[in-house]
């Protein structure tokens, strides 16, 4: 089954001819001419503005690749998430690199969803997360992994995984977490985490049922996530709303 990659293609090409545009100011036919300060200066702001457009337009691309499994539409097949995706990932056609560098998705009811989110991001900075919504009757969290690094905590500790429950029954003062990080391999994951009931155990699981979400990209840094509870029959990708920001150095 044929499968696509994910992404503003036609933006990306835009930004490539920007980029040799870039690359080609101040060569080329006039170069021989003096140029009043004047034009030197225009110049000098145009590729300015120029590369700083770029690199916002290049963040916003780089954020929303993902690769999609398959064309199918899953949301009426009767599977569950976990299951349809098996199944994409079965019937897909190609090579998917290990560890993954970009996120899998498959189509749901029309919508691109994802199991988990991979973000490329700078070395260092800062990561911020806000509380949207949740549902009173589930508990759902939220966890962040940095490959090769980790978040680092008061007094210097570096943990590879931070997860955070979000939701008035267990925290009620936690609207929002904000830390700091260092990413080596350059890369921030984001997925779910739901208490899930089996016989008289609470576990904690990850990629199971029905749990994945769907991403709203809100320019280069920030990602709103609607998410859907492992135990959510059909997926309910309002189960949980949390919006993450990446603080980056400028």
């Amino acid at each position: 089954m044929r499968s696509s990659l994910v992404a503003c293609r036609s933006r990306v090409w835009g930004a490539r001819r920007l980029n040799v545009r870039l690359r080609t100011m101040g060569k080329g036919r006039g170069t021989t001419a003096p140029a009043s300060k004047g034009t030197v200066a225009q110049s000098f702001s145009d590729l300015f503005m120029l590369r700083r457009w770029l690199a916002v337009f290049a963040g916003r691309c780089y954020a929303c690749v993902m690769i999609r499994l398959s064309e199918r539409d899953y949301g009426g097949a009767g599977l569950s998430v976990r299951r349809a995706f098996v199944e994409a990932r079965d019937a897909f056609g190609g090579q998917l690199s290990n560890p993954m560098t970009k996120p899998i998705s498959i189509l749901w009811n029309g919508r691109d969803i994802i199991i988990g989110d991979i973000l490329d991001v700078p070395q260092r900075g800062r990561f911020h997360i806000d509380f949207v919504s949740c549902r009173p009757t589930t508990l759902h969290g939220v966890d962040i992994e940095i490959p090769g690094g980790g978040i680092v905590f008061k007094g210097g500790k570096i943990s590879p995984t931070l997860r955070t429950w979000f939701g008035s029954w267990y925290e009620p003062e936690l609207e929002w977490v904000e830390y700091p990080y260092h990413a080596p391999k350059g890369q921030l994951r984001v997925t779910t985490a739901s208490e899930r009931t089996h016989g008289d155990q609470k576990v904690v699981e990850r990629w199971t049922g029905n749990a994945a979400m769907f991403v709203e990209r809100l320019g280069a840094h920030k990602h709103v996530y609607h998410c859907s509870h492992a135990d959510s029959s059909p997926p309910n990708f309002e189960d949980m709303v949390i919006a993450l920001t990446l603080r980056v150095p400028e």
